[in-house]
C-alpha cells in the first residue's frame, strides 16, 4: 500500500480545491453553464494530470517526487469524473442516445474507456500491487492513452484558445518525456566513462 504524508497531500489537495472551485463558479459567468463546467473541469484534469505525467517522465516511479505524482495522478482523475459528471449526467441526464447523438460513439466510448481504464490504473498504484511489472505497465499505458486524449480533445478537436493550451501542454510533456531520455543518455554515458 502507498502511504502518502500529510506534507503531499496538503500539497496537492489545497491546489486542488482551489482549482476545481474557481473554474467551476467562473462557469456562473457564462451563458452555457453545464458546457462550461464540462470544459472547465476537463483543464482542470489536464492541468494535475501533466505534471503528473512529467514528474513519471523525469523521475520515474521511485523517490522523492513519486508521492507528488500519485497525488496530482488521482486530482487529475477526480477532475475528470466531474468532467464526465458534467458532460453527460448534467447536460443530458445520463440518457445514452442523447449522448451519441451530441459526442458520437468515438468521443462517447473514448470517455467510458478512459475514465475505467484511469480508475483501474489508480486502484492499481494505490494497492499492494503498484510494484509488479505488470501494473507498472498497465498505468504507463493508461497515462500514456490519458494523456492522448487530452492532446486529441485539445489540439485535434478543438480551437482558438483551447488549441493554443492543448500545444503548450503538448509541448511541456514532450519536453519532459525529451528530458528523461537526455538524463538516461547521460547515465550511460557516464557509466561507460567508468567502466
Amino acid at each position: 500500500m502507498i502511504a502518502v504524508s500529510l506534507k503531499h497531500l496538503t500539497n496537492t489537495f489545497v491546489p486542488f480545491g482551489l482549482a476545481i472551485v474557481v473554474p467551476v463558479m467562473a462557469a456562473e459567468l457564462t451563458r452555457n453553464l453545464d458546457y462550461s463546467r464540462s470544459v472547465y473541469t476537463m483543464w482542470v484534469s489536464i492541468a494535475f494530470a501533466v505534471p503528473a505525467a512529467c514528474i513519471l517522465a523525469v523521475t520515474g516511479r521511485a523517490g522523492a517526487w513519486s508521492d507528488y505524482r500519485l497525488m496530482l495522478w488521482t486530482f487529475g482523475f477526480v477532475a475528470y469524473v466531474g468532467h464526465v459528471y458534467y458532460s453527460s449526467v448534467v447536460s443530458f441526464s445520463a440518457d445514452l442516445r442523447a449522448i451519441h447523438a451530441d459526442h458520437g460513439v468515438t468521443i462517447a466510448v473514448a470517455k467510458i474507456v478512459i475514465g475505467a481504464w484511469w480508475a483501474a490504473g489508480l486502484a492499481l498504484e494505490w494497492s499492494s500491487l503498484s510494484q509488479r511489472r505488470w501494473a507498472r505497465a498497465n498505468g504507463l499505458a493508461a497515462q500514456v492513452a490519458v494523456l492522448g486524449v487530452f492532446f486529441t480533445s485539445a489540439v485535434v478537436l478543438r480551437d482558438g484558445l483551447d488549441r493554443g493550451l492543448g500545444i503548450a501542454v503538448t509541448v511541456v510533456v514532450v519536453a519532459c518525456v525529451v528530458a528523461r531520455i537526455v538524463s538516461e543518455w547521460h547515465r550511460s554515458l557516464d557509466q561507460r566513462t567508468t567502466v
